[in-house]
């Protein structure tokens, strides 16, 4: 065996013509397909049998020996896939597509979501993960998805509610109002929903931290560098004393929310009323731009979540 693969490489029980006599023989030979059949670690005298390259250690030179040694414990060369879909709402890197990398390679994954939306999890095959940096380990074909949503929108007891402009399919109801003592709490909370973690939740009081989430984002509109929903407690797609106001007239007040969802239904502007289902998502009609939420018929207030 050691003389075949001196073929690939110059050894001194197979030397080539002087002067010089070339580091690698194949490039002597021009034997174009010898380097594809040693990368894929097989040689035609075994048959289908492959050869790891740790086997085929024998005396050339120094740089091929780097070559070699570099390489050595992956041969037989074999490759995983991994697919990237596509995402809504930001970005991932490796980009959506089809990739090849040699088996045990780690690769590196990283989402960043875009303006007005924010990161939910990525899913591996059938595991979700919370961190958006992941390392994945090429051992077998993985499918990878990233996944963003935008910040809940909360608005008053009218169930009023406009759909942000942004690509969206579905909305999430997230709690509604048990009384109205809570229009105008916008922020303080942390979401009971432990997959979806939004970054301004309501906690039940109407306070300063509400007051300072509008004061930060005032004169802002939907797009603009300052916007944030979450602050747009009249529902107008513009931060403003309006929402200044509402937060006024509750403040110091506190109440109660639930997640008790029976006889809720999402009106929307295209005519749809829709039930949630059990966990509380209701897909977006097409050309829908608002919708009312209700309970028995009579709009009720609510913290929306849009995916």
């Amino acid at each position: 065996m050691q003389h075949e693969i001196s073929h690939l490489y110059y050894a001194p029980d197979h030397p080539e013509p002087q002067p010089p006599a070339p580091c690698c023989a194949m490039s002597y030979h021009y034997h174009d397909n010898w380097w594809y059949i040693w990368e894929d670690g097989r040689f035609w005298f075994l048959g289908d049998i492959s050869v790891r390259c740790a086997f085929t250690h024998y005396s050339w030179c120094a740089g091929c020996n780097q070559t070699v040694l570099l390489n050595s414990g992956i041969y037989p060369f074999v490759v995983q896939t991994l697919d990237v879909s596509p995402v809504l709402g930001g970005t991932i890197n490796p980009a959506p597509g089809h990739y090849t990398y040699k088996y045990g390679l780690s690769v590196s994954v990283t989402a960043v979501p875009s303006y007005g939306f924010y990161f939910l999890y990525l899913t591996l095959n059938s595991t979700v993960y919370y961190q958006n940096q992941i390392a994945i380990t090429m051992n077998a074909d993985h499918s990878l998805n990233a996944y963003f949503a935008t910040p809940a929108l909360k608005t008053k007891t009218d169930g009023y509610f406009y759909i942000p402009n942004i690509p969206l399919t579905l909305l999430k109801i997230e709690m509604v109002f048990d009384n109205s003592n809570i229009v105008g709490d916008q922020t303080g909370g942390t979401s009971p929903y432990t997959m979806i973690p939004v970054p301004q939740y309501p906690d039940g009081y109407v306070n300063n931290k509400d007051a300072l989430r509008v004061g930060s984002c005032f004169g802002a509109t939907e797009g603009t560098l300052q916007w944030n929903y979450m602050a747009d407690v009249n529902a107008d797609k513009c931060i403003n004393s309006k929402d200044s106001v509402l937060i006024g007239a509750n403040f110091g007040k506190s109440g109660t929310y639930t997640t008790d969802l029976r006889d809720v239904t999402v009106l929307f502007n295209t005519g749809q009323e829709i039930a949630p289902d059990s966990n509380g998502y209701v897909t977006i009609p097409q050309d829908a731009t608002s919708f009312t939420i209700k309970r028995n018929g009579n709009p009720i207030g609510a913290t929306i979540l849009f995916l």
